[in-house]
């Protein structure tokens, strides 16, 4: 009887070492703007890398500020997003170590989002701290993608949009359509100003003609971060195409 009983303990006491499970994407802890999260990684109980999740409803920029406890070094911390049904694409990562650092991401778009913590050496605790900052200014209406989807502008009128935002690289939101009409012979004027605030750089403002065939180029100025106005004399009555594409970087514009 000694000798079955003292069997069983050791194979309780091997039970930590050899079967915990090590964090997934699948089991994500969701974590909110605002909050602080702690954890543990250790080689010992085999808890090497961390996952959390973040849902994200509008446009904006992410941050996540962590700091490893004493006897912990971090590999890196690393925002995924969702493809194929996995957590597969690294959208952006940190390396950590010892110190405090922060993982900062300033063009995401809505989505869910997912943070692994990776280990490297040694064992202890970590706190992690998520913040997300909305885009102030209201949202173009999308689909706006192409002339056929321009949204109506109308004279007079200020609107505001986004570019550069995206959930995945290959969907950043690089123009915006606007459609309007006129209908007289006159002057015509757009002014369009970036919000320098943001990192938003815009390429150029055009106007098209609308036609049966498709689109005819009217006029356009190079705008960047600056201020500009398109300014064409004697433009004919019409339907008019109104394009707005970006140089680089994300943030809004009027």
């Amino acid at each position: 009887m000694k000798t079955k009983i003292t069997f069983l303990l050791f194979l309780f006491a091997l039970l930590p070492f050899s079967g915990q499970a090590i964090g997934t994407w699948q089991t994500a802890v969701a974590i909110s703007n605002g909050e602080t999260k702690s954890g543990t990684l250790s080689d010992a109980t085999g808890q090497k890398e961390n996952w959390y999740k973040i849902s994200v409803t509008e446009n904006g920029a992410i941050s996540l500020d962590i700091t490893p406890g004493a006897g912990l070094n971090i590999n890196y911390i690393s925002l995924y997003t969702l493809k194929d049904g996995s957590a597969s694409v690294e959208r952006k990562f940190v390396y950590i170590g010892t110190d405090q650092k922060s993982l900062t991401e300033n063009n995401v778009a809505a989505g869910t989002y997912y943070v692994k913590i990776l280990r490297s050496s040694g064992n202890g605790g970590y706190t992690l701290k998520y913040n997300f900052t909305k885009n102030s200014y209201k949202n173009d209406t999308e689909p706006n993608n192409t002339y056929q989807q321009g949204q109506p502008l109308t004279i007079n009128e200020t609107v505001t949009g986004h570019l550069g935002y995206s959930y995945h690289f290959s969907d950043i939101d690089n123009n915006d359509w606007y459609r309007l009409t006129i209908k007289e012979k006159g002057v015509v004027n757009f002014k369009i100003k970036p919000d320098t605030a943001s990192s938003i750089s815009i390429d150029y403002i055009e106007l098209f003609k609308i036609t049966e065939t498709g689109t005819t180029s009217k006029g356009f100025v190079y705008v960047e971060r600056e201020e500009k106005q398109l300014t064409l004399n004697d433009i004919e009555p019409g339907d008019y195409a109104l394009r707005v594409f970006r140089l680089g970087g994300a943030g809004a514009y009027t």
